[in-house]
Formats: C-alpha cells, sequence, structure tokens
C-alpha cells in the first residue's frame, strides 16, 4: 500500500520538541516523499537541527522556506502555496504521531476519496509536556462527536485539531486560489479555516481514533487547555462573525457549490442550537447580525456608486 502525501511542518523556536515530532513522521511504514519546514524566524537552532536529523534520509526532500512571521495560522495557509503532492498532512512542531497515523488514514482514504475537495481529520491524546497521558482525548475535552453535530455548527466552534488533518490536492488548490483572490484576512486560525471551506465546498471525513500525542505545555501558541475571559471571548464571537462573512461571500460566487447557507435560517434551526448550546448559539447572535446588516449595507453603497457611474 502507497500513500503519496508531504507534511508542512511549521516552527517556531521549536528546538526542544521538534526531533521527537520529526522522528514519529518518519517511522510511519508509508513516509512521505517531502518535508516544508516554514520556520517563522526561529532565534535557536531548530532550521539547524531538522537539516541534520533529515541529512540521514536522502529519500525524503526537505525544503526550508522563510515563514510570514505573523503566527502559526498564517504560516500553515501561506506555506499551502508550495504543497504539490496528491495529499498534505500538517504537524506541529512539539506532537507526536502515532507509529500507525499514516496506515489509517490510507485506510480511509481508500474507501471515501473522491474528486472533490477532501479534509481527513481524526482525534488527538493529551499528553503533558512529557508525554504522559492526560486521561481524555482532545475531543473528549470538548465534549463533543463529531458525527452527532448538526453541519453547520462548524462555524461556532471549531472542534478539528489542525495537527491532525490532511488535504487533498483538491482541497489546497482551492484554498490557495481563494488565498490569492481575497488574502488572509478574518480567518481566525488555519485549521478552522480548512475546514470551513472543505465543509462547504467538498467534504470532510472524521477518522474516530485518536493518532496523534497532542502535546500540552506552558509555550503552546494554540492548545486545549486554553482559558477565555469574558472579553476574549466577545472579541471572538466578532471574529467568527467576520470569519463566516468571508465564507458566505465566497459561497454566494461559487455557482457551483451546493451548500449555500442562508444567513437568517442558521437562528431557526433547533438542532443547530443544541448542537453548539444554547448560551454560546446567543453569545454570537448579535455580532452576526451586526455584520451581515453591515455588510448588506456596503454592498448596496458600492452597488449604488457603481450604477451611478455608468
Amino acid at each position: 500500500m502507497y500513500l503519496n502525501y508531504e507534511v508542512i511542518l511549521c516552527s517556531y523556536n521549536g528546538s526542544f520538541y521538534i526531533i521527537e515530532q520529526l522522528e514519529s513522521i518518519i517511522q510511519q511504514s508509508i513516509q512521505p516523499s517531502k518535508i516544508i519546514l516554514s520556520d517563522d524566524g526561529s532565534s535557536d537552532n531548530t532550521i539547524l537541527l531538522v537539516k541534520e536529523f533529515l541529512s540521514n534520509y536522502d529519500d525524503i526532500e526537505l525544503v526550508i522556506i522563510e515563514g510570514p512571521r505573523k503566527g502559526p495560522s498564517l504560516n500553515f495557509l501561506s506555506t499551502l502555496k508550495y504543497s504539490t503532492e496528491e495529499y498534505v498532512f500538517f504537524a506541529d512542531q512539539d506532537d507526536v504521531w502515532l507509529k500507525d497515523k499514516i496506515e489509517r488514514y490510507l485506510d480511509y482514504i481508500t474507501i471515501f476519496s473522491k474528486d472533490v475537495p477532501q479534509l481527513f481529520f481524526s482525534d488527538a491524546l493529551l499528553v503533558d509536556e512529557n508525554r504522559n497521558f492526560e486521561g481524555f482525548t482532545h475531543l473528549q475535552h470538548l465534549k463533543i462527536r463529531p458525527e452527532e453535530l448538526d453541519s453547520n455548527s462548524l462555524i461556532f466552534l471549531n472542534y478539528i485539531q489542525g495537527a491532525t488533518i490532511c488535504l487533498n490536492s483538491n482541497l489546497v488548490n482551492l484554498i490557495n486560489r481563494q488565498v490569492k483572490e481575497t488574502g488572509l484576512n478574518d480567518i481566525i486560525i488555519h485549521d478552522w479555516w480548512c475546514a470551513l471551506v472543505a465543509n462547504y465546498f467538498g467534504e470532510i471525513v472524521f477518522i474516530d481514533e485518536a493518532l496523534i500525542e497532542y502535546r500540552q505545555h506552558d509555550n503552546n501558541v494554540i492548545g486545549s487547555n486554553r482559558k477565555f475571559n469574558i472579553r476574549t471571548k466577545t472579541c471572538l464571537a466578532f471574529l467568527m462573525a467576520k470569519q463566516y462573512l468571508k465564507l458566505y461571500d465566497l459561497l454566494q460566487e461559487d455557482k457551483k457549490s451546493k451548500k449555500k447557507i442562508k444567513l437568517f435560517t442558521l437562528f431557526t434551526s433547533k438542532r443547530l442550537m443544541q448542537s453548539v448550546g444554547l448560551l454560546k448559539f446567543s453569545f454570537v447572535l448579535f455580532p452576526f447580525l451586526l455584520f451581515s446588516c453591515l455588510n448588506c449595507v456596503t454592498n448596496n453603497i458600492s452597488k449604488y456608486k457603481l450604477d451611478k457611474s455608468k
């Protein structure tokens, strides 16, 4: 069995953990053809360590690029334009792949692969900085069963852990085209955006197994143990609204998409409210409505000016 894939590994001062991650990738029964390291301006010896480690593996091409230095989300999304293989996996510098990860993904790809944009993802074991299991997985921590959620829940709740995702080339090409046309503004985080695009322009396949160790430590830029206060939650609600409207505009422009979202029907979905939770659903209702009204007014003004100029 064979899978033609590459790995995008984004780094920033990752010398303490990155070799463990590379070892777990190399130890897969099916190795990647390429590892793309996008370093976001490390001041330690991260790049040197990666070069030295992969110099022992001639069959794996190493591509090193300079990241945008604007955080992990923009780093991952901007690096997608260098992807050339049929499938690409995201990898965080401080996590560890379980030894049969690629085999299990290949099992699902073999069954569910289609000529549409697809995103595959799995659950993840939560471990501490010394890789001691914390007793539950990422999805158990969120108290979520993806197969039980309304498909629109993803607009309000990101449950897909970025270090588990695999994108097919159709999805990569679509995201790259959208980024080129609309930029990276109003995207909260890379895995959430990739999942939203896959959900509404293609499909998402969930692998109901934990296939990586998701390390939690004090230096996590993104992690499952982060706490949010009211101010942060308020800001997130407004960002979610802006991210939604970016997606909404893309869907309105795409004539092939069969998954059009009618904004106000989202708020009448009993199943959606049950999936997300009434409190959280209500919390994001106001900014969604506010931004949708502002967006409508702006579009009408632009249309009026265009008509007037003719």
